[in-house]
């Protein structure tokens, strides 16, 4: 005999199931990045640094949905590693330029290498007009939180 959850329930199970995919996607990524001492958190910035060019670090926490501090913390971070650098507005001080280096995008090139390879093999049981329908509806979901 078949159960009918209610909206809440579903509702529910859908957001576990979202944060233990996470969670294990999260995992699975520090795994790979830790070689590169990146952990997912600092490759998601870096990669977001990388596709814009050049970006503010509040264009970060805006577009990446992070806390300021951690973003903070993130920059001194790659900064350290020489994977980035940071340049101040010299009309506003309180704007910072994030640009990637030569030795982040050699970095960046590896890291996103072993990660798409490591994705295809999580996926590749999964067919591309399942993915593209799931893509849009965790989109849809994510606009819908940051909304609010």
């Amino acid at each position: 005999m078949e159960t009918t959850l209610s909206k809440s329930q579903e509702i529910h199970l859908l957001l576990k199931y979202l944060l233990r995919t996470g969670a294990s996607l999260e995992k699975s990524g520090n795994r790979i990045l830790n070689e590169f001492e990146l952990n997912q958190q600092q490759f998601i910035v870096l990669n977001e640094i990388k596709r814009k060019k050049s970006i503010t670090a509040n264009e970060i926490v805006v577009e990446l949905g992070y806390e300021k501090s951690n973003i903070s913390k993130t920059v001194k971070k790659l900064k350290s590693l020489e994977y980035i650098e940071t340049e101040s507005n010299p009309d506003d001080k309180r704007i910072i330029q994030v640009n990637i280096t030569k030795a982040g995008t050699q970095i960046w090139k590896k890291c996103i290498h072993k990660m798409e390879r490591e994705n295809n093999t999580l996926f590749e049981d999964i067919d591309l007009e399942d993915i593209t329908v799931m893509k849009e509806y965790v989109y849809k979901i994510s606009e819908i939180i940051l909304k609010k």
